[in-house]
């Protein structure tokens, strides 16, 4: 699932199924215990598409919930979502 998401990212980034994608790939990063790489995808989302229904979505379930407090982006992260979102996951 995880690689389908990541081509769904990577071939579609200019539809609206980008962050869907981004959530479910944060998703499947959290059932398998990867948090630091759900934290970024879902960075990634928020940033990107702060007014999606999928980013409203992710902040109303298990995504960002997973995260304490400490994990919460601060503004000298900015940089590193802008890279992670061009390099295309």
């Amino acid at each position: 699932a995880i690689e389908r998401f990541k081509v769904v990212i990577k071939e579609y980034e200019k539809t609206n199924q980008t962050p869907e994608a981004l959530l479910r790939l944060a998703e499947c990063y959290l059932a398998m215990g990867a948090s630091e790489d759900a934290k970024k995808v879902s960075s990634v989302l928020i940033y990107n598409f702060p007014d999606s229904t999928w980013t409203i979505i992710s902040s109303s379930t298990s995504v960002p919930s997973r995260f304490e407090a400490s994990h919460r982006l601060n503004p000298s992260e900015s940089l590193l979502i802008r890279k992670v979102r061009s390099s295309r996951l």
